[in-house]
């Protein structure tokens, strides 16, 4: 398993720290602990399922787990983001084992750090227990192997077969330039297509709480419009974060299967987050997509991704 071999852990009274490298970019590692979905399919030993998974990854911030084993057992989960700090570091408090008093019997607190490592992900894990009781002691005693099964299910998870699209790409132009090319209606409508494809836009409405309606189309085939309904969460020069979802003309969701992935797998709504940072004079772009690379690969989208961004470096020159 992808990670596992370089890993080590260290116990003592009151602390675990167990390190990671993990064949991931970073960005993607950061992102399985904060994207409710993907937690939700590696958290917790062998086995063991989440079916409630709720994170609000900011400071202040609740996170909720309800922890089911194979006999059908849930452990619920509760605590709060006290740290978040993208894609370097998130510290929170974990709690869990309530008494009939609805108590908590167990608090940890819990600071991971995310290092880049020639591509590669160095992670650190800092477990501290901050409250315990007698109830508990056996859990705890088992506290360095469910957090190993549970690293070895999240180095599952950011492996290439498994991992979600992600893509950097260094821009030779200042970062108003690109975040410009980004939100400029006039400007998509000139590069967000693939290579031969050309794009049509119902509406472009780019700003927190506002939607897209689009059509990427190939003019040399008969295959019709492929329409897309982008919903805009976060707009701003650091980041936009929006949803896309498969829809008609009118914006009404669709079925995946008459989309232009013509794939029944593609899900019908995806989340993006696109970030751009200054680097050098010049932009570091990312691009984040929450599906599999693979299947993006397998549809044509990740090429496509790629495509696009390639004629907007040639636009904005």
């Amino acid at each position: 398993m992808a990670g596992k071999k370089e890993s080590n852990s260290t116990v003592v009274p009151n602390q675990l720290t167990i390190t990671r490298v993990f064949d991931a970019p970073r960005e993607l590692v950061f992102k399985a602990w904060t994207d409710k979905e993907q937690m939700a399919k590696w958290w917790g030993p062998k086995d063991f399922t989440n079916p409630v998974c709720e994170i609000d990854a900011r400071p202040g911030g609740s996170i909720y787990i309800d922890m089911t084993g194979p006999d059908g057992t849930v452990y619920p989960m509760g605590g709060e983001f006290v740290e978040v700090k993208e894609p370097e570091r998130l510290v929170f408090f974990a709690r869990a084992f309530k008494n009939k008093q609805g108590e908590w019997l167990l608090e940890n607190k819990n600071t991971i750090t995310f290092t880049n490592d020639n591509g590669k992900t160095k992670m650190v894990l800092y477990v501290e227990v901050m409250k315990r009781s007698a109830e508990v002691e056996d859990a705890l005693a088992g506290m360095n192997e469910g957090w190993n099964q549970s690293l070895d299910r999240l180095s599952e998870r950011t492996s290439k077969d498994n991992r979600y699209v992600f893509v950097t790409r260094i821009i030779d132009a200042p970062r108003d330039i690109v975040y410009k090319a980004w939100t400029d209606p006039e400007q998509l409508a000139k590069w967000f297509a693939p290579r031969n494809c050309e794009v049509k836009f119902a509406k472009a409405d780019i700003r927190p709480g506002g939607t897209a309606l689009y059509s990427i189309f190939d003019p040399r085939a008969n295959s019709g419009d492929n329409w897309c309904l982008c919903t805009y969460k976060e707009v701003s020069p650091d980041r936009i974060v929006c949803t896309l979802t498969l829809s008609d003309e009118k914006g009404t969701p669709g079925n995946p299967e008459h989309a232009c992935s013509g794939n029944p797998d593609w899900p019908q709504s995806t989340e993006v987050i696109i970030t751009f940072t200054d680097y050098q004079g010049k932009t570091k772009l990312t691009l984040y997509q929450a599906v599999s690379e693979k299947l993006a690969n397998t549809t044509g989208a990740l090429p496509s991704w790629l495509q696009m961004i390639d004629k907007m470096e040639e636009l904005i020159k």
